[in-house]
C-alpha cells in the first residue's frame, strides 16, 4: 500500500507522484497492490499533522491490520532552494520493521525524474524480498499461495515452505538486513491460475504444520509474459 505522500507545496507534487507510482504498482508483477482508499477513513482522525502520525508505528500497524496490507510505502518529496530531497521507506505490517530505506537529493524537480527514481528504488527492493510468495490458505496437507502462471508457476513446480524466526537489524540504522528462516516443508504445485496456485506438502521437516503467511520459495521458476500464458 502506498501511504499519503509528504511534500511541502500543498500536495501539488505529491499528487502527481502518487498517480504515477500507483499506476506502476498496479501493473507490477512483483506485488499485489492494495488501494489506499480504505485508509482514508482510518486516517480521518489524524488530518492534523498527518505525516507526523505516519511516523508512529502504532498508527501504521492499525493501517496495515485494517487494510490487510503486507507492507507500506512512505514517500517524501521536499523542495529545496535548488532541486528536491526525495526519500522512501518500505515499512512492515507491524509498523516498525524497515525493509528498505533510501534518500537522495535531485538537482531537478521534474516529475518524470522523480518518479523514475522511485521506480528504480522499487525495482531494487523487489530483488531483496526474501520470498517468492506467501501462503494464503491451508487445508490439511494442501495449501494456496498468491502467485501463479504470471510468475512462471506451473503444475509440478517444486516449492519450499519456510518461516522466519529471527530478523537481523543493521546495528546503526535499525533496518532489517536479513532474516533467519526455518524450513517447514517441501511440496509440489498441482493446480495454478494466472494469479494463484495450489500445492500439496510432500514432506514435513518437523512437527510444525503450515500457517497462513508462511513463505514460499519456488524452485526454478521462470517469469512468463501474458503472451506466454495465452499460448
Amino acid at each position: 500500500m502506498l501511504l499519503p505522500i509528504k511534500d511541502d507545496v500543498g500536495g501539488a507534487i505529491a499528487y502527481r507522484i502518487y498517480e504515477n507510482i500507483e499506476t506502476y504498482l498496479k501493473e507490477s508483477e512483483w506485488c499485489y497492490y492494495k488501494s489506499n482508499s480504505e485508509v482514508i477513513e482510518i486516517l480521518g482522525n489524524y488530518k492534523k499533522d498527518l505525516h507526523l502520525h505516519l511516523q508512529n508505528p502504532e498508527v501504521l500497524k492499525v493501517v496495515a491490520e485494517k487494510t490487510g496490507a503486507g507492507s507500506l510505502i512512505y514517500l517524501e518529496a521536499l523542495n529545496q532552494v535548488k532541486g528536491l530531497d526525495l526519500a522512501i521507506k518500505v515499512i512492515g505490517e507491524n509498523g516498525e520493521d524497515i525493509y528498505f530505506n533510501e534518500r537522495i537529493h535531485l538537482e531537478q524537480d521534474e516529475i518524470t525524474i522523480v518518479t523514475q527514481t522511485i521506480r528504480n528504488w522499487l525495482d531494487v527492493y523487489e530483488k531483496v524480498i526474501p520470498y517468492d510468495a506467501r501462503v494464503t490458505g491451508v487445508l490439511g496437507n494442501q495449501f494456496t499461495f498468491d502467485v501463479g502462471k504470471s510468475f512462471g508457476v506451473s503444475e509440478g513446480t517444486e516449492i519450499q515452505i519456510t518461516r522466519p524466526h529471527r530478523k537481523k537489524r543493521h546495528p546503526l540504522l535499525k533496518e532489517i538486513v536479513s532474516w533467519e528462516t526455518k524450513l517447514i516443508a517441501t511440496g509440489r504445485v498441482f493446480h495454478t491460475t494466472k494469479d494463484q496456485s495450489q500445492g500439496k506438502v510432500e514432506k514435513y521437516e518437523d512437527q510444525k504444520r503450515l500457517e497462513i503467511n508462511d513463505w514460499i520459495l519456488i524452485k526454478n521458476q521462470k517469469k512468463m509474459t501474458d503472451e506466454n500464458i495465452v499460448s
